[in-house]
């Protein structure tokens, strides 16, 4: 029986490849890290993307989780930095109010995303959780960084955590992505959630 099932899925799988190209998201994408060789150490302003990259790849991360396709950090941190989005006038870093407030605009139609709903708020919530739940991510703000969380496990209750600039021991995170609990992520100083705002797929 069980090998009539899989020949049964092996003819479907040929099938289709005989029809069309059939996308399927990689069931675990990339976690891009600010200070991977290709990028880390082009700078804007007066810093490097490893050094204050986090708001840059934390979108790449959202976006990519949720399409798969793949912003080029130096293309966003340029385009936000010509902007004064990033690392301009301000200081160093990530303006949140006006780079999430455009960046739909800019990039959206072309990489298949929307961002919105940029708030203040915690981990607790229900906007953002629910938000998960329907298959959207979310880029978080915590104290002097920004992360992407890309899922939500209802079974479990925790959070798919991607830190693009992962610290086990700071932050709890880990290049492959980690799954943490609403407790875990606010009671830690470092990953308290302050502001979020919702990436949907387009």
């Amino acid at each position: 029986m069980k090998r009539r099932i899989l020949s049964a899925l092996l003819a479907v799988a040929l099938i289709m490849s005989a029809v069309g190209t059939v996308t399927v998201q990689a069931a675990n994408p990339t976690n891009y890290q600010q200070g991977d060789s290709r990028w880390g150490s082009v700078v804007y302003g007066s810093w490097t993307v490893a050094e204050s990259g986090c708001g840059i790849l934390s979108t790449v991360n959202a976006v990519n989780y949720l399409t798969g396709n793949f912003i080029h950090p130096t293309e966003l941190a340029k385009w936000a930095h010509d902007n004064d989005y990033y690392n301009g006038s301000y200081g160093q870093g990530t303006v949140r109010w006006t780079m999430y407030a455009n960046i739909t605009e800019e990039f959206g139609a072309k990489y298949g995303f929307k961002i919105s709903d940029l708030q203040s708020g915690t981990i607790y919530s229900q906007s953002l959780v629910n938000h998960l739940i329907a298959g959207g991510a979310v880029i978080v703000h915590v104290p002097n960084h920004f992360m992407a969380i890309n899922a939500y496990d209802s079974s479990t209750k925790t959070f798919l955590v991607y830190d693009s600039s992962a610290n086990p021991e700071k932050r709890n995170t880990s290049v492959s992505g980690s799954w943490l609990t609403a407790d875990q992520i606010h009671t830690n100083a470092n990953t308290r959630v302050d502001w979020f705002c919702l990436v949907t797929r387009a």
